[in-house]
C-alpha cells in the first residue's frame, strides 16, 4: 500500500471523519477503531500536516540565512583583500609587520615533476569559513597594535583606525551570519526529521486501519460492503 502525500492526507481525512458515522462504527468499533482511536488518527494526521508546514518555513529561513551569510562574507572579504593589499604594498619586505597581521607567505616543499628536485611552493590560505574569519579577525585586530609609524602610514593610505574598526565589524557580522546560517540548517534538518517521523506514524496508522477495516467490512456485512468501502474512502473491489 503506497500513497503520495496528498493521497494519504485525503484518505486519512475521509476515514477519520466518516468512520465516526453510525454505519461505519457498527463495523469499526469491533476492531478497535472507536471514536477515540479515530481521534488519535486525526491527531497523527494533523501533526504531520503541521510538520510539513513548518518545513516550508524553515526552508525559507535557511535560504534567507544563507543569502545573508554570503553577502556578509563578500563585504568582509572585500575589505580584507583591500587592506592586505595595502599592507603588502607598503610593507611587503617587513616580516615583522606581515607576521603580526598574519600576512606572511607560507611555503611547502614539493617535488618538481620535471626535475625530481624538491622545490618551495607558496601555500594558499584555506578558504573555509572558520579559517577566513580567524585570518581576517587577526588581520584587523592586530592592526591596532602596530608601531605608530606603521599606523600613520596606513592612515595616509586610507586605513585609519575608524576604517579598520569598521572592517573588523564586518568580519564579526560575517561570523554572526555564519552562526545564524548553521542554526537555520540544523533547524531545517531537525524539522525534516520530525516531518518524516510524523509521516511514518500517520502512514503506519492508516495502513493498518485500512487493512483491518476492509477485512471487517467483508466479514460483517457483505451485502453493504461496497457502500461502506465508499464511505470510508476505499476503492471499489
Amino acid at each position: 500500500m503506497a500513497f503520495s502525500q496528498s493521497q494519504l492526507q485525503r484518505k486519512m481525512e475521509i476515514f477519520t471523519r466518516n468512520g465516526l458515522t453510525v454505519e461505519a462504527q457498527a463495523v469499526l468499533a469491533g476492531i478497535g477503531y472507536t471514536p477515540a482511536e479515530l481521534t488519535n488518527g486525526s491527531t497523527l494526521l494533523q501533526t504531520w500536516i503541521t510538520a510539513r508546514t513548518e518545513i516550508k518555513a524553515q526552508s525559507a529561513a535557511q535560504k534567507l540565512a544563507t543569502n545573508t551569510e554570503a553577502l556578509a562574507q563578500k563585504a568582509a572579504e572585500l575589505e580584507a583583500v583591500n587592506f592586505a593589499g595595502t599592507v603588502r604594498t607598503l610593507y611587503g619586505d617587513d616580516e615583522v609587520v606581515l607576521t603580526a597581521l598574519g600576512l606572511q607567505t607560507q611555503y611547502e616543499t614539493i617535488i618538481d615533476p620535471e626535475t625530481g628536485e624538491p622545490v618551495q611552493q607558496a601555500v594558499r590560505p584555506p578558504r573555509d569559513t572558520a579559517s577566513q574569519i580567524a585570518r581576517w579577525s587577526l588581520l584587523f585586530t592586530n592592526a591596532g597594535g602596530l608601531e605608530q609609524s606603521v599606523q600613520d602610514a596606513l592612515t595616509a593610505a586610507g586605513w585609519d583606525a575608524a576604517r579598520i574598526a569598521a572592517a573588523l565589524a564586518l568580519v564579526q557580522a560575517y561570523a554572526a551570519a555564519d552562526n545564524a546560517q548553521q542554526q537555520a540548517i540544523q533547524a531545517h534538518q531537525a524539522q525534516s526529521a520530525a516531518a518524516q517521523a510524523a509521516h511514518a506514524a500517520a502512514y503506519q496508522w492508516y495502513s493498518q486501519a485500512a487493512r483491518l477495516s476492509k477485512l471487517a467490512i467483508k466479514r460483517a456485512d457483505p451485502a453493504n460492503a461496497a457502500q461502506l468501502r465508499e464511505l470510508l474512502g476505499f476503492p471499489p473491489q
